[in-house]
């Protein structure tokens, strides 16, 4: 079974591409599982839903799998693309893959696929965004600093397996395509 991960910058298009995938393979958002797990993950947490850095601030001392089973509701039987700017970190890129080759129906082959665009074309991208968050923080000075946290939290957490780095949006999207259409 086919796992892409999808990484990137926050802006660079990995909802676009899991969105344009939907159709042909099972697809997951980070955001959305730490979102509908985190009542299980940190009970008495009684704020936004969506507050990720709660789940930064604890990483050290959670367990991802655990929190995360609940929410990941992967049957195993269609390849799986999971994106997410958190797949940069080995700890999410692994309690992903524990999850996933624990309901995976046969042997799992995984990939983690980087959109790694200009500054200008994240700059671009962000300001023509139809995300209000993404239009907000679509200046230069905010968007070299997530190419710059993105590349060092790569680097100081490599990936051991295949990687597939690509400028663009749509170039990430037919290489996910193409691995995961391998039977």
């Amino acid at each position: 079974m086919r796992i892409a991960l999808l990484t990137g910058p926050s802006g660079a298009g990995k909802t676009f591409v899991a969105y344009q995938l939907r159709t042909q393979f099972d697809c997951f958002s980070y955001d959305d599982l730490m979102r509908d797990s985190i009542d299980e993950a940190f009970p008495g947490h009684a704020v936004d839903k969506w507050d990720k850095q709660i789940w930064l601030d604890n990483s050290s001392h959670l367990d991802p799998v655990a929190a995360l089973r609940r929410a990941f509701d992967w049957l195993g039987q269609r390849p799986l693309l999971v994106e997410g700017w958190q797949l940069r970190e080995s700890v999410w890129r692994d309690a992903i893959l524990a999850l996933a080759r624990s309901r995976a129906q046969t042997p799992t082959v995984a990939s983690l696929f980087m959109i790694r665009p200009t500054l200008d074309l994240l700059v671009r991208q962000r300001a023509e965004s139809k995300r209000e968050y993404h239009r907000r923080h679509a200046t230069v000075a905010d968007c070299q600093k997530q190419i710059e946290i993105h590349e060092k939290l790569y680097h100081e957490q490599p990936w051991q397996g295949a990687l597939v780095q690509r400028a663009t949006k749509e170039e990430s999207l037919e290489a996910v395509r193409a691995f995961l259409s391998v039977p």
